[in-house]
């Protein structure tokens, strides 16, 4: 654990600085958790870019997401940092990107937070340290639990931002 929460510390400030920047590796690089293709038409959305979709998602109530137009074919996507807007609290499980694919399709990947996967180890390390076995029990189930219902609410946005992309919607 010594060494796993300043680690943490250390990632999140480089992921919040590749973030704020729309780094385009960080961006296209990592482990995808999510992957979702839908079909689309090129002549319908030849000229959608990262604006037409931010507004026509924040049209749809997932206002607290921001886009960013990486390349031609691709657009980078995050929750918006302390914004204050959500309805529900929620851990950002993961950042995402839009391709444009050649073989007719919108791919969205959703790429998992490096530091959610050291908090996760943290996690781990605190709970091996627990001494009171009374509350182990609550404590192995709480993150777990919150973590897969954010990763739900998630993907359906991220499913979501994949029917406008493709202009389904």
């Amino acid at each position: 654990m010594d060494i796993i929460l300043p680690a943490f510390f250390i990632v999140m400030i480089i992921e919040l600085m590749l973030s704020i920047s729309w780094n385009i590796v960080y961006f296209n690089f990592g482990i995808p958790i999510f992957i979702y293709e839908i079909p689309h038409n090129y002549v319908e959305i030849e000229n959608k870019n990262s604006i037409e979709i931010q507004n026509l998602v924040e049209s749809n109530a997932y206002n607290s997401l921001i886009f960013n137009q990486q390349t031609n074919n691709s657009i980078a996507f995050r929750e918006v940092l302390m914004s204050g807007e959500s309805k529900l609290p929620s851990i950002p499980i993961m950042r995402g990107n839009i391709k444009y694919t050649e073989r007719g399709k919108v791919k969205v990947t959703g790429y998992i937070y490096w530091s959610l996967i050291l908090f996760f180890l943290l996690y781990i390390s605190l709970l091996m340290n627990v001494k009171d076995e009374e509350n182990i029990d609550i404590l192995l189930v709480l993150f777990p639990m919150v973590i897969f219902w954010d990763f739900f609410r998630q993907k359906k946005k991220y499913i979501r931002i994949a029917e406008i992309a493709a202009g389904k919607s």
